[in-house]
């Protein structure tokens, strides 16, 4: 019998796990050098995703110039403001916001407006593709022929063990404004020399239709542009004494529609709203459509089918001569139901220009891990932490109106407040 000694097996022990070592780092080679960087894969999905975000860019531009230009270049609208347009001559004082502010308020609604298009990236989701988002930031600029807006949004698009990025995306629509903006700035300087008369002559003279109405010494004008765009204003004036400046009856259109209060819902619920409208035979119509309405002028609100957040619809009210007016309608939905971040309450807070301003948000739930975000062009809150510190500058003189959001796994809570800049 061959016999083997203790020594020899030992050997061969060793020689075989070296060779098992040395096949399977072999297949770990091999299967490294066949597999592709991640960030160098570009997914057929990609394009579908682009495109998709793309056509919601040009649908939340056109959104944002509309809602903005009907309150007078604000998205959200100012404190100063008569119903619900805003000053632009009042107290012999120009208070029309400046193009670069017009810009920075349609990109907010852009940011605000893109995200309800996008709605997540459910569909796709749904497609076991996914999808991971950044903070957006929009620019807006509008130039002689057409308006250009341009979104910072990261996206990570992630399919099994394939990853691809997005980023900049850029769209143009032809909505003229410079020179219009011009105009309207020529028409408030000649008015304001002369405040004591409402210069009609000189109003008419813009390039496009206006319709105006007097309420005693306030003049609502609502100049509407060939894009199906309307920039609604106010000037107040001085006048004399010699009775109305028009006679209102003549200008009234038959049928009407009364001012709707906004509301905030902090309870969840269906709920309803009624429309007080005047007119024959009267139908009822929203925009965007997606809120009901019924024949006879009642909203419904479902609390659950509208996320925490600021809407803006517009009702619009027809009669049997198919003559129409329109009203907006402002609602918010803020419900917590104990599992989302509490704010402390912030009020209304003073900034002085040139000095530096800073504040921290706080929640009262504070074992929850909360991601803040802001709509406000002034300032880049700190998204961890909820600290905001900027300095302003003579261009952000005023009141403005400012949402912070505070957000955790689950869903977002929000809270408006106010800060004078002087």
């Amino acid at each position: 019998m061959l016999k083997i000694k203790r020594g020899q097996v030992t050997v061969f022990i060793i020689i075989g796990i070296l060779l098992i070592l040395t096949i399977s780092l072999l297949i770990v080679l091999l299967n490294s050098s066949t597999k592709k960087p991640l960030e160098n894969v570009k997914l057929s999905e990609t394009q579908s995703i682009k495109s998709f975000v793309e056509n919601c860019l040009e649908q939340a531009t056109w959104q944002s110039i509309s809602r903005t230009f009907k309150q007078g270049g604000y998205y959200i609208l100012p404190k100063e403001v008569f119903k619900t347009s805003a000053y632009y001559l009042h107290t012999n004082k120009i208070l029309m916001p400046t193009i670069d502010r017009i810009e920075k308020e349609v990109a907010l609604g852009i940011s605000e407006e893109l995200l309800v298009c996008t709605n997540n990236f459910k569909h796709f989701k749904q497609d076991g593709i996914e999808i991971t988002t950044s903070a957006m930031k929009s620019e807006v600029k509008f130039i002689k022929d057409k308006t250009i807006s341009t979104i910072n949004f990261p996206i990570s698009v992630i399919k099994g063990e394939i990853k691809s990025e997005l980023e900049i995306f850029t769209t143009d629509v032809e909505f003229k404004f410079p020179n219009r903006f011009n105009e309207v700035k020529k028409f408030l300087e000649l008015q304001k020399d002369d405040n004591q008369f409402f210069l009609m002559g000189e109003l008419s003279k813009l390039n496009d239709v206006v319709k105006y109405e007097q309420y005693e010494n306030d003049i609502v004008i609502d100049v509407e542009y060939e894009e199906d765009i309307t920039l609604n204003f106010v000037v107040n004036l001085n006048l004399e004494e010699d009775g109305p400046l028009i006679d209102i009856e003549e200008i009234q259109p038959p049928v009407s529609i009364s001012y709707i209060t906004p509301v905030d819902y902090t309870k969840a619920g269906v709920y309803k709203y009624k429309i007080n409208a005047a007119g024959i035979n009267l139908r009822y119509e929203t925009s965007p459509n997606d809120l009901p309405i019924n024949q006879d002028g009642e909203i419904t609100i479902d609390t659950n089918l509208f996320p925490n957040n600021e809407y803006l619809y517009y009702v619009k009210v027809i009669d049997e001569d198919n003559q129409s007016s329109y009203a907006p309608f402002l609602f918010s939905t803020n419900i917590n139901k104990g599992n989302l971040p509490v704010m402390k309450k912030i009020g209304s807070l003073k900034a002085k220009i040139g000095e530096e301003f800073t504040h921290q948000i706080l929640t009262l739930n504070t074992n929850e891990e909360t991601y803040f975000t802001s709509d406000s062009y002034l300032f880049e809150i700190n998204n961890k932490t909820g600290e905001i510190k900027f300095t302003p500058s003579e261009e952000d003189r005023g009141v403005h109106s400012i949402r912070i959001n505070a957000e955790n796994d689950i869903s977002k809570t929000w809270q408006r407040w106010s800060l004078e800049i002087e």
